[in-house]
């Protein structure tokens, strides 16, 4: 985990050098996290955890992606409703205190909302959704046929993003693995989002590589998207559309055809011999 989160490439490329705040986030994410898994059912903790991951969405809102997952692992015991309420509440109660109060303090509202529309501003292969647009604007282009079909598969990309965490969220809630859980629905945010910045990457990484089991495709991922910007700031997927957007849309339907063939094997009976 130190390795892969803490000593990858991309924390002295684009934390340190870029001076982004994501390392502000990840940082007060991470940490908000480890109290909550430290301390689950106690009630001070779990409150200054949830003030942590508050102040973690003060600094980007998609922090709190993890909110519904760190209130299931603050509960000690069997998962139930009751637990979730009497556990739960402390975390989902500091997080939007912390972020309400860092609001009225920092004085600047809610421009962030407004703020999040400027991400559509950039056209980039590296988000799935975009790749997909560019492709059937591409495909379309030899017959006459001239549509701008990104906001379309950005949209479509926003409805599945909100499918995906919702189904996270009940399979935690049936299988456990809260934090496994909550690193693949930053996952999810980050490949499904309308744009995909290298140091993004750094979101799920972080809770990834202290949870997961294999790492291999995490390193692979870590490595490309340390030199996607160069170091005078020139994003090469913007030079790189083409061919850049038909592959990332090939590799989209390999992996859906791959889940897709996947779930029908996991539904399929095991034969009793």
């Amino acid at each position: 985990a130190l390795w892969l989160a803490l000593a990858s490439p991309l924390v002295p490329m684009h934390l340190a050098s870029g001076a982004h705040n994501d390392a502000l986030m990840v940082g007060l994410l991470v940490a908000g996290l480890a109290v909550v898994a430290a301390r689950p059912g106690r009630p001070g903790p779990l409150l200054a955890g949830g003030v942590l991951l508050g102040l973690a969405a003060g600094v980007k809102i998609t922090a709190l992606v993890v909110l519904p997952f760190a209130a299931l692992a603050a509960i000690v015991g069997p998962y139930r409703i009751r637990a979730l309420v009497r556990d739960g509440a402390w975390v989902v109660g500091g997080a939007l205190a912390a972020l309400v109060g860092a609001t009225l303090v920092a004085g600047l509202g809610l421009g962030f909302i407004s703020g999040l529309e400027q991400g559509g501003l950039v056209v980039a292969w590296t988000s799935p959704p975009t790749a997909v647009g560019q492709t059937v604007g591409y495909l379309l282009a030899p017959f006459g046929v001239h549509v701008d079909a990104l906001p379309v598969t950005r949209a479509i990309g926003m409805v599945v993003l909100v499918g995906v965490l919702v189904w996270l969220w009940f399979r935690s809630w049936r299988r456990g693995e809260p934090f496994w859980h909550a690193a693949l629905a930053l996952t999810a945010t980050v490949a499904l989002s309308p744009l995909f910045h290298p140091w993004y990457w750094l979101w799920p990484l972080a809770v990834l590589a202290a949870t997961a089991r294999r790492t291999r495709w995490f390193a692979i991922v870590t490595v490309v998207s340390s030199f996607l910007v160069l170091a005078d700031g020139t994003g090469l997927p913007r030079y790189t559309k083409m061919p850049g957007a038909p592959l990332m849309t090939l590799f989209v339907i390999v992996l859906v055809v791959r889940l897709v063939r996947s779930a029908r094997k996991g539904r399929q009976p095991v034969p009793v011999s």
